[in-house]
């Protein structure tokens, strides 16, 4: 079965997104085996990406909002063929929320880290030997009466 054909092409991008973020663009009525640029229109105009168009003459990417995209309304830019062969912009809307707090970790708790760890490796297998030698004597001292009747 052929693939479906696209009137004219269309680019479909996420409407909301994070600084930091992988989101994923489709397209589709592009020209066969050609190339698309994927560009993050902020102060910088950056190219974030690109995909190459299948034979059904669409596509599939993920790119990365750039970490400088501050909260707001922004654009992403596509440049690719018409099936026509004449290159062509898609411009799509993107609003950048803003970033989800994080919660950072200072360096004086990880210096902790290697001696906790070693303290609890050592700790576990200490317990555990010394749990099952009480269990041993109780059961020797329990065997023991039980013998002598």
């Amino acid at each position: 079965m052929p693939p479906a054909l696209v009137a004219a092409p269309v680019v479909s991008v996420p409407t909301k997104a994070r600084e930091g973020q992988l989101v994923r663009l489709t397209g589709a009525g592009f020209r066969p085996k050609s190339q698309v640029k994927i560009v993050f229109e902020a102060p910088k105009g950056e190219v974030v990406g690109s995909a190459v168009i299948g034979r059904d003459g669409g596509f599939d990417a993920s790119v990365v909002v750039p970490a400088y995209a501050t909260p707001g309304q922004h654009k992403v830019r596509v440049v690719g063929r018409a099936p026509s062969g004449q290159t062509m912009t898609w411009v799509v809307p993107v609003t950048v929320l803003a970033a989800s707090p994080i919660v950072a970790v200072s360096a004086a708790s990880s210096d902790l880290a290697p001696p906790v760890l070693l303290t609890l490796a050592l700790t576990f297998p200490v317990a555990t030997w010394l749990v099952l030698e009480i269990l041993a004597l109780r059961q020797r001292r329990a065997g023991g009466t039980t013998n002598d009747r």
